[in-house]
């Protein structure tokens, strides 16, 4: 029988050949790796490809996905060849601790890094705080515990009456998700820039099982800051450009997110891998837009498939009926 989905499959084949050629290896090109962070992070799916993207016009790069700042930034102290996106007050810490990093480490950008926290929908903490009435979870994730959220966060999260009793989980990233939607975990705390297109942030909106709260601060109320360097209070609006989806304001713990190097590489090298980042590479607004781009093509593409797969139904059900000369579809 006649497949009505291979005039589409061909069309397909034709429109990934006439892409863009992957860049080939130049080996007069100078090797980088750059350490982007988690999967599901903004920094790594967001950020570092909208770097990389330019960095590879001067360099032969390698991106690799990395478990928060401090192996990051201890790997480009011992390699120059090593370029990392990592969090400001990792940074700042590292710095203050160690002399030679003081001497060898620039840092350069400012992209928004804040703490969300992960709730079932149905969650009583998705009420104002106020609300509560003393309200204590049981259970929360903050992810690996090499990780940016419990390295950074670690004296608040210990100190606060809140998350007193609370079993602590350090899965973190799909695995946090898939305990927080069966119930094993009430809150999944995590840092992320501030987006409805980081990919993480967009699987929690996009889940009816899942939210994000407001009340974020809610779960540290009678902690101790003092050992909190680097994060100040904000508060943050993701807006989303989908009229059924609501732009989201709350107020959390910011730091920022930049980019990097050890000045042993060189200055030719280094002229090279900053001036990006100081057109504005790393740039929120540059990012987002590069975001709306992916998400709108992939918004699109499930709405075309759905209409495809509804004709075929409609098709397929005309078919069947009895007397019918018109050949069945056999698509699957």
């Amino acid at each position: 029988g006649f497949s009505m989905r291979k005039p589409l499959a061909v069309l397909g084949l034709a429109l990934v050949m006439m892409g863009p050629s992957p860049v080939v290896a130049d080996e007069t090109r100078p090797k980088l790796t750059l350490l982007s962070g988690p999967e599901l992070s903004g920094r790594h799916q967001v950020t570092a490809r909208r770097l990389s993207k330019e960095l590879e016009k001067n360099f032969d790069i390698t991106t690799k996905t990395s478990i928060g700042s401090d192996e990051p930034i201890k790997a480009v102290l011992n390699d120059p060849s090593i370029i990392a996106l990592v969090q400001r007050d990792r940074f700042d810490l590292f710095m203050a601790q160690d002399e030679l990093a003081e001497k060898k480490l620039e840092f350069y950008g400012s992209v928004p890094s804040c703490l969300f926290v992960a709730v079932r929908d149905a969650s009583p903490w998705m009420l104002p705080s106020h609300e509560l009435g003393g309200i204590k979870p049981n259970a929360i994730d903050v992810g690996p515990i090499e990780g940016d959220t419990y390295t950074s966060l670690a004296s608040i999260l210990n100190s606060s009456p809140v998350l007193a009793d609370a079993a602590m989980d350090y899965r973190g990233g799909a695995r946090a998700l898939s305990m927080l939607r069966v119930g094993k975990i009430d809150a999944y705390l995590f840092i992320d820039r501030p987006s409805f297109y980081s990919p993480i942030i967009s699987q929690i909106t996009e889940d009816e099982q899942l939210a994000l709260t407001t009340n974020i601060l809610g779960f540290f109320k009678g902690a101790s800051d003092s050992q909190l360097k680097g994060f100040v209070p904000t508060e943050i609006e993701m807006v989303s450009d989908l009229p059924w989806k609501k732009d989201v304001t709350m107020t959390t713990l910011c730091t920022s997110t930049g980019l990097l190097v050890n000045n042993e590489l060189g200055y030719e090298a280094l002229d090279k891998i900053v001036l990006p980042v100081s057109e504005g590479a790393l740039d929120e607004q540059t990012i987002i837009s590069m975001s709306k781009i992916t998400f709108a093509y992939d918004y699109v593409r499930s709405l075309i498939q759905e209409l495809w797969d509804f004709i075929v139904g409609i098709l397929n059900y005309f078919t069947s009926m009895p007397g019918s000369n018109i050949p069945r579809n056999e698509a699957v």
